[in-house]
């Protein structure tokens, strides 16, 4: 998995690096072999001051002990996971800062567009979650306090974040738990490898898919957007499929059908409409999509995925990947009678009994850096691969009508979304959906990059009954009373006790102390969270003035009583203004701060309610907030 890394500040600011993944260790400092290195003068940074380490699933950190990291203002410790995107600050307040992102396994087929913001001089003690906050930008303006060091946690939407694990013996019990919890669904999946090799090697020419080809083909459709001029725009890929009342539509990924209003609704597409082609000459007949419906579960799921990773960075939950799910939708066009034949889609019993090594056919339109079709006159591609792994969305085997997650070896372009893939009997059981990418810098600017296929080849697909039950009318019940079940019931499995965040939370200010039997508790307060304020942008929350002795690291730590989410805003005496927001998203919210010389602080724990305030009608909720602390290191 490569990396990009940027300088954010500094002689280099603005400078991108990428780091292929075949490097198993790369390392930072102003010595010679380091392959993201810094100027001579700068003294600050060490010849060798810290390094990651390639593992399987993403990168740990090596830390140089005498010369500190921190990760979005949290002191880094040894054998630390890389979040997929970090913002990083060696040696303290006025040390060089980095981003660092990881590119590998999650993308989906879409073209990803990122902004790329460094800050203007902006202290490291405040995390960047205040720009994401709900709270304003105004409100959030910093106060850059070199005597502070804040840790506050934020959290990726949808395509992202981490919980950070920490080596102490605590996590090591917690990580040996997870495997032995997940050992069975592992043992499962290494049972079939055998097979899947022995059945790779003697299938991989073993069926012919021509005539397969010849008779379907006809029936997948180029998606685009056609301009006023008759401009094409090459969007996606979509195939017939006949409704229960007998009329024909077309069937593709949410994603694809979503570009329908995308289209519709922004002014810059300057009255274009979205268009699906027929690959059959001479005419090569053109539909107009008319209406497009996305599953329900699929922007359900993203909600789902982005609560999720806003608990694991606040340590609540155990650190679990998620694909992008339920990525299956239906386009109605204006004369569904000239649409091609109807693709038959495998019954559930056959989806439900498909297994690693099984062959795939995939027809669609790759465009994305490849001389696939004409647009105007297209020519599907065809090409076909194995299955490597049948699972669900949480990537675990689990029982065969959850098993709704293909991973698969047919290769796939930016355009293959929502490709039909078939198997040997010639029903579609999956729709491509993404893939694995390396992304590759092609220019100066924070954009010019292209994304190519990684060498592991390991696509993704959506099992088709998903696409069933939305034509069949039953999407919106099965969300209802199958996934969102499904859903919390994983999350409760991957959750943590109380008792066991608070340990972790206290391991870090150890790990960053020298020493776990250093922390003390040192106050407690509880409140209510009654009064709104507009410091908070009208949330309701409890404040507390606070003025500690100076020399030790404070960890500030409430909790929702009640299990609603809070978050830690904390602010210099007399002032509005913040300069540092908690890990938010979850009932648990923590910030520490280090303490070299006297600050009186106040401190306000807040209802981090997810919609407007103003519809918040449940009652206070009452918090506990408890304050650790530890001695600063000497020197």
């Amino acid at each position: 998995m490569p990396l990009k890394i940027r300088y954010l500040n500094g002689p280099y600011a603005g400078r991108d690096i990428d780091i292929e993944d075949d490097r198993e260790e790369i390392r930072f400092g102003r010595g010679l072999d380091a392959e993201i290195p810094f100027p001579e003068d700068m003294t600050s940074v060490s010849h060798q001051h810290f390094g990651l380490q390639k593992e399987y699933g993403g990168y740990k950190f090596i830390i140089n002990r005498e010369k500190p990291v921190f990760l979005d203002g949290r002191p880094v410790f040894d054998n630390q996971d890389l979040p997929k995107v970090a913002e990083i600050q060696l040696s303290g307040p006025n040390g060089p800062r980095l981003k660092i992102e990881r590119l590998e396994a999650y993308g989906a087929n879409q073209l990803k567009t990122e902004i790329f913001k460094a800050s203007d001089d902006v202290a490291s003690v405040i995390h960047k979650e205040r720009t994401k906050s709900r709270i304003t930008s105004g409100t959030l303006a910093a106060v850059a306090l070199a005597l502070i060091v804040a840790a506050g946690a934020g959290y990726w939407l949808w395509k992202g974040t981490q919980e950070q694990v920490v080596a102490t013996g605590q996590a090591v019990s917690e990580t040996q738990a997870a495997v032995a919890q997940t050992q069975s669904d592992v043992a499962a999946l290494k049972e079939e490898l055998p097979s899947l090799k022995q059945q790779l090697e003697t299938m991989s020419n073993s069926f012919d898919f021509t005539a397969l080809i010849e008779q379907v083909k006809g029936s997948v459709y180029q998606v685009a957007v056609e301009r006023p001029s008759g401009t094409l725009v090459a969007m996606g890929t979509a195939w017939v499929i006949q409704l229960p009342d007998g009329t024909k539509a077309l069937g593709t990924n949410a994603h694809i059908a979503e570009i329908y209003d995308e289209v519709r609704n922004d002014p810059s597409w300057g009255g274009a409409r979205l268009i699906a082609i027929e690959p059959k000459g001479p005419t090569y007949q053109h539909v107009v999509i008319t209406k497009a419906v996305k599953h329900p579960a699929y922007d359900q799921w993203a909600e789902f995925a982005n609560a999720y990773y806003a608990k694991a960075q606040a340590g609540t939950v155990r650190q679990v990947f998620l694909p992008i799910g339920y990525d299956v939708g239906i386009m109605y066009v204006d004369k569904p009678e000239l649409l091609g034949k109807p693709l038959k889609i495998a019954p559930e019993e056959t989806l439900e009994e498909m297994k690693a090594g099984e062959r795939l056919l995939q027809i669609g339109y790759p465009s994305e850096n490849v001389l696939g079709t004409d647009i105007s006159r297209p020519e599907p591609t065809s090409n076909s691969g194995a299955i490597t792994a049948m699972t669900s969305f949480f990537l675990s085997s689990g029982d065969a009508v959850d098993r709704q997650f293909i991973q698969h070896t047919a290769a796939g372009a930016g355009g293959s979304s929502g490709s039909a893939m078939f198997n040997t009997k010639g029903e579609v059981v999956g729709l491509h959906n993404s893939g694995n990418y390396i992304f590759i810098q092609t220019g100066p600017g924070e954009n010019d990059y292209q994304r190519v296929p990684s060498a592991g080849n390991i696509n993704y697909a959506q099992r088709a009954d998903l696409l069933t039950e939305l034509m069949e009318g039953r999407a919106e019940e099965r969300t209802e009373k199958v996934y969102k079940p499904m859903w919390a019931a994983a999350e409760a499995q991957f959750s943590k006790p109380a008792e066991a965040v608070i340990e972790d939370q206290i391991a870090y200010l150890g790990a960053a102390v020298g020493g776990i039997e250093k922390v003390e508790t040192w106050k407690t307060f509880d409140g209510e969270m009654a009064s709104a304020d507009p410091v908070l942008e009208g949330l309701r929350g409890v404040f507390f003035d606070i003025d500690p002795p100076v020399g030790y690291a404070y960890l500030f730590l409430a909790e929702g009583e009640d299990q609603r989410n809070v978050a830690i805003a904390v602010f210099q005496k007399d002032s509005s203004e913040i300069f540092g927001i908690g890990s938010r998203g979850s009932f648990f919210s923590s910030y520490t701060i280090y303490y070299d010389e006297t600050m009186p602080i106040r401190l306000a724990v807040f209802d981090d309610f997810a919609g407007n305030a103003s519809d918040d009608k449940r009652p206070p909720g009452k918090i506990k907030l408890t304050v650790y602390r530890a001695p600063l290191p000497s020197g």
